[in-house]
């Protein structure tokens, strides 16, 4: 059978792109919560031991094992394994159906992940802050994994 997608924009691949670039955006450059501290915005990987940790002076009441877990290893692990799934399902050529169903199996995954511990945060965030990003990225990773390599 002929390939008859033959110079046709990559479309999906150009939206798991655009969606990766946020969601790092969001875990290195952006302040994931600040509302309440004094000293500024607390960043991705200062939030285990700025917000969520027993010790710490500013704390969220009961925050989930999940919420910490997510913020020291699992969030960045999910992201890393969303990338290349997302990626390799959309690279032009691709014809993975398998693939594209893992890579939008994840990131729906990655999504709930999001949700959950953006909620042990209390929910809150500066406009365009990082939970708002990542939502944003992951949304148009979840786009170009449904689209495919070649719409």
């Amino acid at each position: 059978m002929a390939d008859n997608t033959a110079g046709r924009a990559p479309v999906g691949l150009v939206a798991v792109a655009i969606g990766l670039a946020l969601v790092a955006t969001s875990i290195f450059a952006l302040d994931w919560t600040g509302a309440r501290f004094s000293d500024g915005g607390v960043r991705y990987f200062e939030l285990p031991s700025r917000v969520l940790s027993s010790n710490a002076q500013q704390t969220v009441d009961n925050p989930s094992g999940f919420a910490i877990a997510y913020f020291n290893a699992v969030g960045v692990l999910l992201f890393v394994l969303i990338a290349a799934l997302a990626l390799a399902a959309t690279w032009p050529g691709a014809r993975r159906p398998l693939l594209r169903t893992t890579a939008i199996l994840g990131t729906l995954a990655a999504l709930a992940a999001l949700a959950v511990s953006w909620a042990a945060l209390g929910g809150e965030s500066q406009i365009l802050g990082g939970p708002v990003v990542a939502l944003a990225g992951y949304l148009a990773v979840l786009f170009g994994a449904m689209v495919g390599p070649h719409r």
